[in-house]
C-alpha cells in the first residue's frame, strides 16, 4: 500500500492560485468522487482511498492505493481548478509514505499553519474526514493516518507550550482595527458570513464594545443565532449593499466561489459616508471582497497574507516548544510505518522483512558480543524482542461483549513503588498511611505478588495478565486494547519517569489503544493527573476507561512529596499518605461524575515494591520480601455491587484486609483480569491456557517456599 499527497498552501502559492482550488464542505463529496473515478479509469487505480484538506490557507489532497500516482493527482487537480500542469507543479508540494505521515501530524498539529500553533485547523481537518467518510471514499490507511494525526496534535498540545503566545487571524484583525481607529468602542463593525472564523472574530471584535455589530449572511436563521450571541442585529447579504456605508469596520469569509462584495459597491458607500475611511478583512479563499477595492484610498483592505507579518510577532516566544513538538511527531511517524510495514504482503507472508529483521539482528549480535559481557547482550536482544513483538496487532475476540455486561466508567491506577507492608489499611502499625481511604465507604484492600524487581519486569503482567515475553509471543491484548474493541472511549496518562516523549516498549503498549494519550507529567507530584481525570471523567462518551500512572513512591521520595504531607520522620510514610490522599481524591472524583443509575468502578495496584529497613539503609529496589508484596486496592459503586458483582475479586464483594503476614493468593496481575472482565470479557479469562494470577509464584518458585527465605534477600 502506498500512501501520497499533493498540496498548495500559503508559503507555496499566492492567494489567487490557492482560491482557485478551494473547495466548500459541501463541494467535498462530489470533488473526491471524481477523483477517484478519474483514478480507477486512467490508471486502473480502482479502490484508491481519497480526502481532501481545503481551508483559506491550503488546499492538500490525500490518497491510498497499492502504487502512487502522483503525476496522475496532480494533472486531474490543475484541470479542475483551469490552469496548466506545469503552473501547479511549480507552486505545489507533493509528497510519500513517511513524509506525507510527517506533514499531516505537522499540520494537525498547527506547526504548518500561518499562526503557529493554532488549533483551528484540527478542527477542519477533521471536518474534512468525515466528509470523505460521508463520501465513502476514507479506507483503512488513510483512517489510521488521520486519527493517529489527531492524537499527535492533542498530545502536542497538552504536552508542549507551541499555543502559548499565538496571534490570531482574529486577534491581529483587532490590532490592525486599533492602529486605524482611536476609540473601537466609537465603530459600527459588520462581519459578513457566520462560520467559525467569523464567530471567532465577532468574541475578539465584541470584547472591545464596539458601537454596533451586524451580521450578514445567506440564511437569516444561522446569522440571527450568532448576532443574538454579540447583542447585534441581523440582514440579508442582498441588503449589504445598500448598507454599507453604515459601517466602519467590515470583516468577511464566507464560502462564496464569487466575490460578494464589489468595487461599485463600495464605493457608493464612501460617497455615502464622505469618504470616511473603512477598515477591511478578506478571510476568505476565494476572495470576498474584489482586489480592486484595494486601491480606493479610503480603504483599508487586507486579506489573510497581509496579516502573516502581524501573526509572526509572537513567533519567536514558540520555537522552543517546535523541538518538543518535533519529537513528539518523530514517534507517531515511526509508530505509523511500523504499522503500514506489518499491513505489506511481504510481512503478512513471512516475507523478506522479518528475514531482514533477523539479519540485522544477527549482526548486531555478533558485533555486541566482541564489545560487551554476553548477559548484557541477551539482554539487549531480548528488549529488541520484547519491543518487535509489541508492534504486532493484539489477537481481539471476534465480536464485542453484550453491553449490559460492561461496567460504565473504569479507573485504572498504576501505581509505583508501593509496598503492603507500609499499608494501614492491611495492618501497618508505625502511622496511619492511608487515613485518607479509611473513612471512604465501598473500599476493598488487599496483598498480592509483584512479579518483577523493576517496572519493566512487572508492568507487563498488570497490563496484559502475561510476561512480556509471553504477551508478545501470543500477540495478547492488553484490557485497554479489549476496552477498546469493547466500544470504550479509553484514556491514558502518564507522569512515569519511565516513559519518554520517544515511542519505546511501554508507552506503545498504552498508546496503541488509547483514544488519549499524554505524557503530563515526567516524576512530578501526581497530583498533576488529577486535572486529566476530571477532563477524562467530563468525557460525553457513555463507555470510559481511564489509566493514571502515578509514579508513586519512587525514590527520591522527597521530590515525590509535597511539603504538607512531610508530618512524620518516615519519608517513605509521609509518601504513602500522600498516594492515599490521592487516591481517595481521585474516587472521589469518580463518584461524582456517575450518576446514580450508572457503574463505576477504580482499580489500583502497585509494579512492584521497594527494600525497607531494617534490610535496606534507604528505601531502594531489591530482592526482598517488601519488593514482592505489593497493595491492591478496589472500590465499586452501589450500582457496580448490585450489577456487577462477579466482576470484582473475591476480597472486594467480601471486604476483608489481607496483611503482608499472609501468603497472598493472587499476583498483581489481577489487576488486568478484573479490567478485561469489568468491560465485558470475563469468557475470555476462562480459557484454559490463561496464566491468570492464582497460584502466585516468582521465577518460577512458588510463593510459599519464597516465603520461607530471607525477608531481605529471598535467598
Amino acid at each position: 500500500m502506498a500512501v501520497w499527497a499533493l498540496g498548495i498552501n500559503h508559503t507555496t502559492a499566492p492567494l489567487d492560485l490557492r482560491g482557485r482550488f478551494a473547495f466548500a464542505l459541501d463541494q467535498i463529496a462530489p470533488t473526491l468522487q471524481g477523483l477517484r473515478q478519474s483514478l480507477g479509469q486512467s490508471l486502473s487505480h480502482s479502490g484508491v482511498e481519497t480526502a481532501i484538506i481545503s481551508t483559506c490557507n491550503r488546499t492538500e489532497i490525500y490518497c491510498a492505493g497499492e502504487r502512487p500516482a502522483l503525476d496522475h493527482t496532480l494533472g486531474w487537480l490543475a484541470h479542475s481548478g483551469g490552469v496548466s500542469p506545469a503552473l501547479l507543479r511549480s507552486h505545489s508540494y507533493t509528497l510519500e509514505d513517511s513524509l506525507v505521515a510527517r506533514h499531516a501530524f505537522r499540520v494537525a498539529s498547527g506547526l504548518d499553519s500561518m499562526v503557529l500553533g493554532e488549533a483551528q485547523i484540527l478542527g477542519q481537518m477533521k471536518d474534512a474526514v468525515r466528509a470523505a467518510e460521508t463520501a465513502g471514499a476514507l479506507g483503512t490507511t488513510l483512517n489510521q493516518l488521520f486519527q493517529r494525526s489527531f492524537a499527535v496534535a492533542k498530545e502536542v498540545r497538552s504536552s508542549t507550550e507551541i499555543g502559548a503566545h499565538s496571534i490570531s487571524m482574529a486577534a491581529a484583525a483587532v490590532r490592525l482595527a486599533s492602529q486605524l481607529f482611536e476609540d473601537l468602542t466609537e465603530i459600527k463593525v459588520l462581519f459578513v458570513g457566520a462560520g467559525e472564523m467569523i464567530e471567532l472574530c465577532a468574541t475578539h471584535f465584541a470584547a472591545k464594545n464596539p458601537k454596533a455589530i451586524a451580521i450578514a449572511n445567506r440564511t437569516l436563521e444561522r446569522g440571527e443565532k450568532l448576532a443574538t450571541r454579540f447583542g447585534g442585529e441581523v440582514m440579508r447579504l442582498a441588503d449589504l449593499p445598500e448598507r454599507l456605508h453604515e459601517f466602519d469596520a467590515v470583516i468577511s469569509c464566507t464560502a462564496s466561489s464569487l466575490p460578494i462584495i464589489g468595487l461599485g459597491a463600495v464605493e457608493r458607500a464612501l460617497k455615502k459616508r464622505r469618504h470616511r475611511p473603512i477598515f477591511m478583512v478578506d478571510l476568505a479563499v476565494p476572495r470576498d471582497i474584489e482586489p480592486e477595492v484595494k486601491a480606493l484610498g479610503d480603504v483599508y483592505l487586507y486579506t489573510v497574507d497581509d496579516l502573516a507579518t502581524v501573526v509572526q510577532t509572537a513567533q519567536a516566544n514558540r520555537q522552543a516548544a517546535v523541538a518538543q513538538a518535533e519529537a513528539i511527531i518523530d514517534a507517531g511517524v515511526q509508530s505509523f510505518m511500523h504499522w503500514m510495514e506489518l499491513r505489506s504482503p511481504a510481512t503478512a507472508a513471512g516475507g523478506v522483512v522479518p528475514l531482514i529483521q533477523q539479519l540485522n539482528a544477527n549482526t548486531f549480535m555478533r558485533k555486541a558480543k566482541s564489545l560487551y559481557p554476553l548477559h548484557v547482550v541477551r539482554a539487549a536482544m531480548r528488549q529488541q524482542e520484547i519491543a518487535a513483538g509489541l508492534f504486532l496487532p493484539p489477537l481481539l475476540p471476534s465480536s464485542a461483549p453484550n453491553a449490559s455486561s460492561q461496567v460504565d466508567t473504569i479507573v485504572v491506577v498504576l501505581g509505583e513503588s508501593a509496598t503492603a507492608h507500609r499499608w494501614s489499611l492491611l495492618g501497618y502499625q508505625g502511622a496511619p498511611t492511608n487515613a485518607p481511604l479509611a473513612s471512604v465507604p465501598g473500599i476493598a484492600a488487599t496483598t498480592v505478588l509483584a512479579q518483577g524487581w523493576n517496572t519493566a519486569a512487572a508492568l507487563p503482567y498488570m497490563l496484559t495478565g502475561m510476561s512480556a515475553l509471553d504477551s508478545t509471543a501470543r500477540r495478547a491484548p492488553s484490557f485497554l486494547d479489549l476496552a477498546q474493541h469493547a466500544g470504550y472511549k479509553t484514556f491514558a496518562f502518564s507522569n512515569s519517569r519511565f516513559f519518554s516523549l520517544h515511542e519505546d516498549f511501554f508507552s506503545y503498549a498504552l498508546r496503541r489503544a488509547s483514544a488519549v494519550y499524554q505524557k503530563v507529567g515526567n516524576g512530578d507530584l501526581d497530583e498533576v493527573l488529577t486535572r486529566s481525570l476530571r477532563t477524562a471523567l467530563a468525557d460525553p462518551a457513555p463507555r470510559k476507561l481511564i489509566v493514571l500512572h502515578t509514579y508513586g513512591s519512587h525514590p527520591q521520595l522527597q521530590e515525590r512529596t509535597p511539603s504538607s504531607y512531610r508530618a512524620v520522620a518516615d519519608a517513605y510514610d509521609n509518601n504513602t499518605h500522600y498516594s492515599s490522599h490521592l487516591l481517595a481524591q481521585w474516587i472521589g472524583l469518580l463518584e461524582q461524575a456517575s450518576s446514580p443509575h450508572r457503574s463505576a468502578l477504580l482499580l489500583y495496584t502497585s509494579d512492584h515494591g521497594v527494600l525497607l529497613p531494617p534490610c535496606a539503609d534507604d528505601y531502594r529496589h531489591g530482592a526482598g520480601l517488601s519488593s514482592l508484596e505489593v497493595p491492591m486496592l478496589v472500590w465499586a459503586n452501589p450500582v457496580t455491587h448490585a450489577q456487577h458483582a462477579p466482576v470484582l475479586p473475591i476480597f472486594a464483594q467480601a471486604p476483608q484486609a489481607d496483611g503482608p503476614g499472609q501468603a497472598p493468593e493472587h499476583s498483581n496481575a489481577l489487576l488486568a483480569e478484573t479490567a478485561m472482565r469489568a468491560v465485558g470479557y470475563g469468557a475470555l479469562l476462562e480459557q484454559a491456557d490463561w496464566p491468570g494470577s492464582a497460584q502466585p509464584g516468582f521465577n518460577g518458585i512458588a510463593w510459599a517456599t519464597l516465603r520461607q527465605r530471607n525477608a531481605c534477600t529471598l535467598q
